[in-house]
């Protein structure tokens, strides 16, 4: 019953509304009829005139408000893309004979990697979560192959906190972690 008297309200308010609209174009179009040429084209102008500047000043508002959240979501995705960046290198340089660098436990990357995904929800773009979840799948294939989905992922994340990435071929970004020796095996990776 509450139900039909809601619907009974809305359907009569939109009427008054309709109502209150035909008779206002009505008379507007009478007073336009009613009137010089000149006088219409005057308000046609003014009317034009302060659509278009309100259409601008809508747009670049929402421009501003947008780049303000892109500008407070980078800082943060750069701390978080950092912590990664480093906590790899940790891994990979901790597996290298030629550092002194430990290499975090087995546990200690399941639980960094349970953070940093948590956190990834929140603010990354979907093209770094999308190349988060194929390093993920991929992982299991080995060593080398691993480090193709990584090179992705850095570009994902350099992309996304504004860096360009255009001008880096295919796995420079994983080159950058590597030995000389290690760069040309991972060169020679085919995806």
């Amino acid at each position: 019953m509450k139900k039909i008297i809601q619907i009974l309200i809305i359907v009569l308010l939109l009427a008054v509304i309709g109502l209150l609209i035909w008779f206002g174009l009505n008379r507007l179009v009478t007073t336009i009829e009613a009137s010089d040429s000149n006088i219409i084209s005057t308000i046609i102008t003014a009317c034009a005139t302060i659509l278009v500047g309100l259409g601008a000043v809508i747009i670049s508002h929402n421009r501003i408000k947008s780049r303000d959240r892109e500008e407070k979501h980078r800082d943060t995705k750069i701390e978080l893309y950092k912590e990664f960046n480093e906590f790899f290198y940790r891994v990979l340089s901790g597996a290298s004979e030629k550092t002194t660098i430990k290499a975090p436990t087995e546990q200690e990357v399941i639980d960094f990697m349970s953070e940093f995904k948590h956190n990834l929800i929140l603010i990354a773009s979907p093209e770094v979560i999308k190349a988060m979840i194929e390093f993920e799948n991929k992982s299991g294939e080995g060593n080398k192959r691993i480090l193709i989905y990584m090179d992705d992922l850095l570009k994902a994340m350099r992309k996304d906190v504004g860096l360009p990435t255009r001008q880096l071929s295919k796995r420079e970004l994983i080159q950058v972690f590597l030995t000389s020796e290690s760069r040309h095996e991972v060169q020679k990776i085919k995806k």
